[in-house]
């Protein structure tokens, strides 16, 4: 008997060490080859015919070592690219005569076994059994098809929370005149939870947060946003996980022509200087009876006396 056996996984997930059944299938006819979503092995019972399988056998033994965080395994056989070739008379050396039906004649199917622990590594045992026909014209009736094994992945330790990723940040433009308006798109993702929220940040002052259609694992956000004034402005995205880790940043600079905003300059007042203006005093002559008159002039602030005639001192 020999069978090419194929199966599949989420090789995201974790990893399957495959070991045959080295007494019931004693030649490798050809090494395990790996697969985009699994591994093939062929197998057979070697030169000795009395060996061939006539009753329920182990094929081999399946170790699943998780490489990721999940919550169960999904393995399962490859119907498409799984063969079994029969020793039985009625059967064609190279005819295939598995079944994945389950019916007559020949199927295979996953059993699950103990769940061991390996180090802090959850892993799950399975065998995989292989019912044939027996190599006289009888046929046997095949047993019930077990089911795909779903197994619960045991943890041993807590897995630190990682940060989201900021993918990109693009505007859908990069320049123009003021007011200029634009579209920012930032795409971002977390591989351990969901995005919650996308934080943008204009670069002219301005910054709003996004949580609407968030709270998925990859996630897009956008919002539009107009620019008043020229300048060079670095418009930045931030994505912030359910756990509050926060991404790296993303940047777009975006390129606005026109007058730069800038405050008005604050009015600086002064004080008109006066000129000191001299008022002339108008000169009084004032008469004097006994012949002596004086005539009084403020000129610049000087009092000037000036006695035009003669005094007359009664002695």
């Amino acid at each position: 008997n020999r069978i090419q056996l194929a199966l599949k996984w989420d090789k995201t997930k974790f990893d399957v060490v495959f070991t045959p059944n080295k007494t019931a299938f004693s030649d490798i006819a050809k090494d395990a080859v790996s697969t985009p979503d699994g591994m093939t092995i062929t197998l057979a019972i070697g030169a000795d015919v009395t060996k061939a399988i006539s009753t329920t056998t182990d094929v081999g033994t399946v170790l699943i070592k998780p490489i990721a965080p999940t919550t169960k395994v999904d393995l399962e056989v490859d119907s498409v690219n799984t063969k079994i070739f029969s020793l039985s008379g009625q059967d064609g050396a190279a005819e295939n005569v598995y079944n994945p039906g389950g019916s007559q004649p020949l199927q295979i199917a996953i059993i699950a076994k103990a769940c061991t622990d390996v180090g802090v590594t959850p892993t799950v045992t399975g065998t995989v059994p292989v019912t044939t026909n027996s190599p006289s014209p009888t046929v046997t009736t095949a047993p019930a098809v077990s089911p795909t094994v779903v197994a619960t992945a045991k943890p041993t330790t807590a897995v630190a929370n990682q940060s989201p990723t900021c993918i990109n940040l693009v505007s859908s433009t990069s320049s123009g005149s003021a007011p200029l308006s634009v579209t920012l798109t930032s795409t971002g993702k977390d591989t351990d939870g969901t995005v919650a929220k996308a934080t943008f940040n204009f670069g002219d002052g301005n910054q709003q947060d996004v949580t609407t259609g968030l709270g998925t694992a990859s996630v897009s956000a956008q919002l539009a946003h107009t620019y008043n004034s020229g300048g060079n402005f670095s418009a930045t995205t931030v994505f912030t996980d359910n756990s509050g880790a926060v991404s790296a940043t993303c940047t777009q600079v975006i390129a606005v022509t026109g007058a730069v905003a800038t405050m008005p300059p604050t009015a600086t007042p002064t004080l008109a200087g006066i000129a000191p203006t001299n008022t002339p005093t108008a000169t009084p002559t004032i008469s004097n009876p006994g012949g002596v008159s004086i005539t009084f002039g403020l000129i610049g602030g000087i009092v000037l006396a000036i006695i035009a005639g003669i005094f007359l001192l009664a002695l």
